[in-house]
């Protein structure tokens, strides 16, 4: 009877190290309460964005490490910062820009902390990336396992991909899934032509 019980003991020990397998599409569904956060303005001008106006703090959650959107900006302009309604769960995030398809060339990419309260986060691209109205561009999103959705509760339901894969290797992908209102505001500066000529080239070839 000793046996035995020591037997029990061990694969009860051996079964709460197992980590919850994610969902199909990367999302595990909770019924967790949204969480909010206030919001404060990076210094580079806010050019586009997804779902900006939907009803914040979807209540899903990120079950796999890494995920992918496609993205086509709607002009040209330099885009330098991404941001995303993110933070109820903090940690290490990584933000990266792929050129035409999901394992394209990197353009730009960063790596921060995302820390609570939950609320829109992020940081400048290194370089920033140079972005062309109807290209195609992936954003890939290394993101906390377990925290909440960068997603609205209503809006405009947008495709995602995900890499279940550990260690990250946002490189062998599932999807694309139509699944949520995904959130994210684009930053950056739109060139303004110059005049030969006048003081605004002047300025502009002394600034």
């Amino acid at each position: 009877m000793k046996r035995l019980g020591i037997v029990i003991t061990v694969v009860g020990l051996v079964a709460l190290t197992i980590p919850a397998l994610a969902t199909e599409d990367g999302i595990i569904l909770s019924p967790a309460a949204p969480a909010h956060g206030q919001y404060s303005s990076p210094d580079t001008e806010l050019i586009e964005a997804w779902n900006d106006n939907g009803a914040p703090g979807h209540t899903a959650s990120y079950g796999s490490p890494c995920f992918a959107f496609h993205y086509v900006p709607s002009m040209s302009y330099l885009l330098e910062r991404i941001d995303w309604y993110a933070g109820d769960v903090g940690g290490q995030v990584t933000v990266e820009v792929r050129d035409g398809d999901l394992n394209g060339a990197s353009l730009g990419s960063v790596t921060y902390m995302e820390s609570p309260p939950r609320d829109w986060q992020g940081e400048n691209l290194i370089p920033a990336v140079p972005v062309t109205a109807g290209a195609d561009y992936y954003l890939v999103y290394s993101i906390v396992v377990g925290a909440q959705v960068s997603g609205a509760s209503t809006g405009n339901v947008l495709p995602h991909w995900h890499d279940p894969a550990v260690p990250v290797a946002c490189s062998t992908w599932s999807g694309p899934f139509n699944s949520l209102p995904w959130r994210a505001r684009f930053y950056g500066s739109i060139a303004t032509p110059v005049e030969e000529g006048t003081w605004g080239q002047i300025r502009n070839v002394y600034r």
